[in-house]
């Protein structure tokens, strides 16, 4: 996709902020074991208006007496994923592309406002990226997001198809290689640390396919291109 008949309008840090608030909550949310701890978080964000910005499958964990449902746990794991990727899109860490780490988000994470902190003093010390880094990272994005999908795509596939998807890959890596866009590209495949992506083991495939989805949404979302509930952008827009 070309960035450049994108109508790309970035979204207010502060609602950056916000939703990044939100999210840490969602991704702690499995670990409240007792109503209590739960109902001490949901006061907070209620006094703090973030429980107007939350989607309905997201109001629906937070809400819930009982633990979490598997659906509100794939929330919970996607929500650090998108977390990383909005923290980029304001400065707090420099490393673009998904990270599969604990120590840096732990780092991140560590850095947030919590109960019963006010959100205002974090809300001014972020700042947001310039719309060409951002609207670059989102080219970024969609790209490895696309890489992933092939791979996993492939690894149920045989014959022509396979073929044709091997073939496909190449390309796109070839083209790649030969941008400056894109670091992590040595000329054989995309790289996750060190390892390429047709290298990867089934399990660590699949959490960076999640990664890759839920950056790519959080670019998209913070390029004004889509509501927080999306995670593509719609057919008509690829």
């Amino acid at each position: 996709m070309d960035d450049e008949f994108l109508d790309i309008q970035i979204q207010e840090t502060d609602d950056i902020g916000a939703r990044m608030v939100l999210l840490s909550a969602i991704g702690f949310w499995p670990q409240f074991e007792n109503y209590r701890d739960r109902q001490i978080w949901l006061t907070w964000l209620e006094r703090l208006q973030l429980l107007d910005i939350a989607t309905d499958a997201e109001l629906a964990l937070l809400r819930r007496r009982c633990g979490p449902t598997d659906e509100d746990a794939d929330i919970s794991s996607r929500a650090f994923d998108a977390l990383w990727a909005l923290a980029w899109s304001v400065r707090l860490h420099d490393e673009s592309g998904i990270s599969l780490g604990t120590e840096a988000l732990g780092e991140l994470i560590d850095g947030l406002p919590t109960p019963t902190e006010p959100i205002e003093p974090f809300l001014d010390e972020i700042a947001v990226r310039t719309e060409d880094e951002i609207a670059l990272e989102r080219e970024r994005a969609e790209v490895r997001n696309w890489r992933m999908a092939a791979e996993v795509a492939l690894r149920t596939q045989s014959g022509m198809e396979a073929t044709e998807t091997r073939q496909a890959i190449a390309e796109v890596v070839l083209e790649c290689s030969t941008s400056l866009a894109f670091g992590d590209v040595d000329g054989i495949d995309f790289l996750l640390g060190d390892a390429h992506v047709g290298d990867l083991a089934d399990e660590v495939l699949e959490a960076a396919m999640i990664a890759s989805e839920e950056t790519l949404r959080a670019l998209n979302w913070v390029c004004g291109l889509i509501d927080w509930e999306s995670i593509q952008l719609p057919d008509e827009g690829l």
